[in-house]
């Protein structure tokens, strides 16, 4: 479980993303990492940032100052794949003909092992034991073989088994992408500006707006992105690319509305907090409890408690 965070034809672009990783520390404690791009270069000097720790801990006024831009990703991680350790934090990257890009992700490929042993004959080699690595090189060589993004990205969706929502960002553009069966959340909005801003739960989203004139104190408009499309932000625009197959098949990972997602969230559609009561409630009704008191461990069964 991780989060993952962003923004783009925004200012202050990097400090932005850091509150929003802020309201989805839930998500990862371990490391925090960001890197930001004014179209031309990618900062800080030395990019991304990475950190250990809490976001609010790591990612202070100075490091923030060292990222201007008008566009940034940033992580939060708890470790599945790979030990908690520094080269496995992301975002990680990689080199194209064009310069360096960069990519995060939440969720889980299980078939990073042959993944490796085919990109390590064409050159790759790998730094991380971490899965995010092997996507991005993977998006890589098949930008190297076609020189188009959106095509390259619906290639490697093809050969990825498993679950993830990820941000690619070159030095002048970002591609929102999800596994076609939408497994892991991701959602986004865009402000009358052009202001695009993208999370993992819509906590992130309700803290990156706040304030932001964009949206002229009302209420943001909610879009998921689609398992079926890929969503590139270039030239102040949003762009939808398709990317339909015969499977229509979804499989909304449960374990999101039962226990990742904070409770003021809205995940899959559904307000996580009134779904909690909801299953809660079946639960009494089936099982007609008796006792004096009720615990809720851990800190995310409270919700169930209460109901």
């Amino acid at each position: 479980m991780c989060g993952i965070a962003g923004c783009y034809n925004i200012q202050d672009a990097a400090r932005i993303t850091k509150n929003g990783l802020h309201l989805l520390q839930h998500r990862g404690q371990e490391h925090v990492g960001l890197v930001s791009s004014d179209g031309n270069m990618f900062y800080p000097e030395r990019a991304p940032f990475r950190g250990q720790g809490l976001v609010m801990d790591c990612v202070t006024e100075e490091i923030l100052q060292s990222m201007p831009g008008y566009m940034a990703i940033g992580h939060v991680r708890y470790s599945t794949q790979g030990a908690s350790e520094f080269k496995n934090v992301q975002p990680h990257r990689t080199e194209t003909k064009d310069g360096p890009v960069f990519f995060c992700s939440n969720g889980d490929i299980v078939n990073c092992d042959e993944l490796r042993k085919f990109l390590k004959p064409r050159g790759y080699t790998f730094c991380s034991v971490n899965d995010g690595e092997v996507i991005v090189k993977l998006l890589s060589f098949f930008y190297r073989e076609c020189g188009l993004w959106a095509p390259s990205i619906r290639q490697a969706k093809n050969m990825l088994n498993g679950s993830f929502s990820g941000l690619l960002m070159t030095k002048d553009r970002i591609f929102l992408i999800r596994d076609r069966m939408e497994n892991r959340p991701f959602c986004y909005t865009v402000a009358d500006d052009g202001a695009v801003l993208f999370a993992s739960e819509t906590v992130g989203l309700d803290i990156m707006t706040a304030d932001h004139p964009g949206f002229n104190d009302k209420d943001y408009t909610l879009r998921y992105v689609g398992g079926d499309e890929i969503i590139e932000l270039a030239d102040g625009t949003v762009t939808v690319h398709p990317d339909k197959t015969d499977n229509g098949k979804l499989a909304h990972c449960i374990f999101e509305m039962l226990y990742f997602s904070r409770p003021d969230s809205r995940i899959f559609g559904t307000r996580t907090k009134a779904f909690r009561h909801r299953l809660a409630q079946r639960l009494a009704d089936e099982a007609q409890p008796t006792g004096d008191l009720i615990s809720p461990v851990p800190d995310s069964s409270m919700e169930y408690a209460i109901a």
